[in-house]
């Protein structure tokens, strides 16, 4: 029961951490989708080559978003035309560092390993990106995207536009792989203590590199958060090589993470992923213990969770992961009632996102004899209650520029 208690309040902690986060990653997300110009995205971030990467990373590496808030504004450039490669490259780096995370990065370690951290979150990033670069080139369908972003609204339209895209479209895609990380770091921390991590490392090296990578590529830590940690890492005998690879692999990646990237990029560009982490942080990490060695700060500053802020952020976004479990199994259970009654499941094309599925609901509801409508844009079905005439039920469709298939 006692360690039941201490996983629930480890949860919570790393609840009260990235909820604030991910919801200003949610925030710019959907202001960038809402007010920027026409094709500015895939103007700047559309091409295949190396320019594209390049600004994505400088874009990027000065943001203060972690590996969970900079999945979702990662997926809403990638969807609002930027390239696979640009994409990459923005999510691999930008969590790596910030300025916040900069700044304290030097008050522990000094302004040579902040530079250091910060020239390796770049080449990780321009790696990545040009790895990524070499998958199929779907411009066509990233200039389709483009073409159906519809940005002439009106101010207050353009907020509920940010608002629906930023909740209906990335955190639905998300929300799963959030709840997995947040449980699975929640357990990490209750029964892999700091204490034992410490006396496993010691200074052995490459093995502490690869004990501290086991760590560190699951478990949710933002790289302002994760800058303390290592500190104490260093100062209980952790190789600074080691710190730097918690450094890197800890903010890039976790579940969440690497979960809503193979979903949006696929299973090549996940492994791409993965593979720049893992190298990039080994070989930064030789580098800077064969070469460089510093006096470390022992301060133990730490971020504090416990304020009316992270508690609110903490509190809304449990409700939006309830509300989409509840959606979830709801969607599940009608799909396995839909056999009874006048239910009936087609299967229509074209659906990307969540916004897709909201607006045949919307649009399908108002079609004469429709008593029940659900789209899932994942499986590109529509589960449609009632008696109505076909004919105007495909035409609906057609008319959103989707395509009834059956």
């Amino acid at each position: 029961m006692k360690h039941f208690q201490l996983f629930i309040e480890a949860c919570w902690d790393v609840m009260l951490e990235l909820a604030p986060w991910l919801l200003i990653g949610l925030i710019i997300s959907g202001l960038l989708h809402a007010f920027l110009p026409k094709n500015f995205i895939h103007k700047n971030l559309g091409k295949q080559g190396l320019k594209s990467i390049l600004k994505a990373v400088f874009l990027g590496v000065p943001l203060p978003l972690c590996s969970c808030s900079v999945i979702p504004t990662a997926l809403s450039l990638r969807k609002d035309g930027a390239s696979r490669g640009a994409s990459m490259g923005f999510l691999i780096s930008t969590p790596q560092t910030g300025v916040d995370s900069i700044a304290v990065s030097i008050a522990f370690f000094g302004w040579p390993f902040a530079l250091f951290k910060v020239l390796a979150a770049f080449i990780t990033g321009i790696v990545g990106g040009i790895l990524s670069n070499r998958e199929d080139d779907d411009s066509e369908q990233l200039e389709n995207n483009v073409l159906n972003f519809n940005i002439e609204k009106k101010f207050v339209q353009k907020l509920k536009l940010a608002y629906e895209y930023a909740i209906y479209d990335l955190l639905d895609m998300i929300w799963f792989w959030l709840l997995i990380g947040i449980l699975l770091s929640g357990a990490i921390t209750t029964f892999i203590p700091a204490e034992s991590v410490r006396a496993l490392s010691l200074n052995h090296g490459f093995l502490s590199y690869f004990l501290i990578l086991i760590i560190s590529l699951p478990l949710y830590v933002c790289a302002t958060s994760s800058v303390p940690i290592a500190a104490a890492l260093v100062s209980s005998g952790l190789p600074m090589g080691a710190a730097l690879i918690f450094l890197m692999a800890g903010p890039a990646s976790n579940i969440a993470t690497i979960g809503a990237v193979s979903k949006a990029f696929g299973k090549k560009t996940t492994l791409i992923y993965l593979f720049v982490i893992i190298v990039g942080s080994f070989i930064s990490a030789w580098i800077f213990d064969s070469f460089y060695t510093l006096p470390i700060t022992t301060t133990e500053e730490s971020h504090d969770h416990t304020g009316a802020l992270p508690t609110v952020c903490a509190v809304v976004m449990n409700l939006y992961i309830i509300y989409f479990a509840f959606k979830n199994v709801q969607h599940k259970l009608k799909k396995q009632k839909k056999i009874n009654g006048n239910t009936k499941t087609i299967q229509v094309s074209g659906m990307t996102c969540g916004g897709c599925a909201r607006k045949i609901d919307t649009e399908l509801a108002k079609v004469d004899g429709v008593t029940s409508v659900k789209a899932n844009h994942e499986d590109g079905t529509v589960d449609i209650g009632g008696t109505y005439d076909l004919s105007t039920l495909k035409q609906s469709i057609d008319n959103l520029g989707f395509k009834y298939e059956n």
